[in-house]
């Protein structure tokens, strides 16, 4: 699974694994609209930092309440890109929708917190490079998308060249109850990751899947913060930077 997606003309031949139906056509990112992607990520960054975390955290859960409504359409999607079935498909999209107590607990991690004469104090890194695996396509984005965004980060999500639709109707669902550019959407193959990872206006890596794939990742991403999971084995999750203030 995952293995021999094909590319045509630019744009990713969408097929159900069971059928091998065509289900859809997805237009890849090039590289220069990734570029693009990314300044605006960048430029987007400060504003969005600015903001308190409780109201980031409120437009999130506007933003999932909206992906609990498309609930059906989503496991329909999970189903006939990456052959879950059904009742797995409904079951992890319960788990993705549900992620309120997650995010009043990210609020609470994001305080400062007193330690005698210190104060601790959370900032975000900057711009995220997320990259979702094919296996769960619905709950690993929001694994990875909401610690991110909750931090004040802005971030570029690729879902999984397997599950282009399903990452699509989560990022552009969340999208639109942010402001611009804090969430966007890139489409493509391994060629579109590794850009990401390589690219110098890209602060932190965050990505689940092969313990190989991340030794690549870690290979080329620089000085780069990482956020791996890797097989189900490794995992790295470093949100938002911290400050000890004297």
């Amino acid at each position: 699974m995952g293995q021999g997606v094909l590319i045509e003309d630019n744009h990713i031949v969408n097929k159900n694994p069971a059928t091998g139906e065509v289900i859809s056509h997805v237009a890849c990112t090039t590289i220069q609209e990734l570029d693009e992607k990314i300044a605006k990520a960048k430029q987007a960054a400060a504003s969005w930092a600015d903001i308190e975390a409780s109201e980031r955290i409120s437009l999130l859960k506007k933003g999932l309440a909206a992906l609990s409504g498309k609930s059906n359409r989503l496991q329909e999607l999970i189903v006939a890109e990456m052959g879950k079935p059904l009742e797995q498909a409904i079951e992890e999209v319960e788990d993705a929708t549900s992620k309120d107590e997650y995010l009043t607990i990210l609020e609470a991690s994001l305080q400062p917190k007193t330690h005698g004469s210190s104060v601790v104090v959370r900032q975000p890194i900057g711009s995220a490079g997320i990259l979702l695996p094919w296996n769960f396509p619905a709950d690993e984005a929001m694994l990875l998308v909401l610690p991110s965004l909750a931090s004040g980060n802005t971030a570029i999500v690729k879902p999984s060249e397997v599950a282009p639709d399903t990452g699509a109707l989560l990022v552009n669902t969340m999208a639109s109850f942010l402001p611009p550019n804090v969430l966007q959407l890139a489409q493509g193959d391994g060629t579109v990751g590794a850009h990401l990872v390589a690219h110098p206006d890209i602060d932190m890596i965050c990505m689940t899947g092969s313990t190989a794939t991340g030794k690549r990742i870690k290979e080329n991403s620089g000085l780069k913060r990482l956020v791996l999971e890797m097989g189900g084995k490794v995992r790295i999750r470093i949100i938002a930077q911290c400050y000890i203030v004297d």
